[in-house]
């Protein structure tokens, strides 16, 4: 009996260990609306937010060339704003990372009927925003442009 639950329990921990290796974090952050995370996961790319330990939202990219999310990115002196974006209907939600000289906010901006929310980190555990926006299309009808050499 006790072989078969250290069986189980281990086989438990490895399938967990196992889906964690296959996620690639992003962009992790805590909002005063909950904890905001951009990741990879199995091959697709998924937002998703969670509060007291309960998703209240996810989106994921439809298959696996992350189709569904787009990019923006804008630079120049001592200034860089990035931004992930995709739609769920009306709403158009943004994920972004903006320095400017020596200050950096990062966060989610909700925009719908012309309004828009902005949820900022209140505190940052992870931001890779720049190593995912090569992996994204770049949205070029946005005035901020795209990376340098974006096709």
């Amino acid at each position: 009996m006790r072989s078969k639950l250290l069986t189980a329990l281990f086989l438990i921990l490895f399938s967990n260990a196992n889906a964690n290796a296959n996620a690639t974090t992003y962009f992790s952050c805590m909002t005063k609306k909950g904890h905001v995370k951009l990741s990879v996961e199995n091959h697709t790319l998924v937002y998703s937010l969670t509060k007291d330990n309960s998703e209240k939202f996810k989106f994921s990219s439809k298959g696996t060339n992350f189709s569904g999310f787009e990019y923006n990115y804008y630079y120049r002196y001592q200034t860089e704003y990035k931004k992930v974006s995709f739609n769920v209907g009306a709403y158009i939600y943004s994920i972004f990372s903006n320095f400017e000289q020596d200050n950096e906010i990062s966060g989610v901006t909700v925009s719908i009927g012309g309004k828009e929310y902005t949820y900022n980190c209140l505190s940052l555990e992870k931001n890779r925003l720049s190593d995912l926006m090569p992996l994204l299309k770049c949205n070029k009808s946005n005035a901020m442009g795209c990376l340098p050499n974006a096709s």
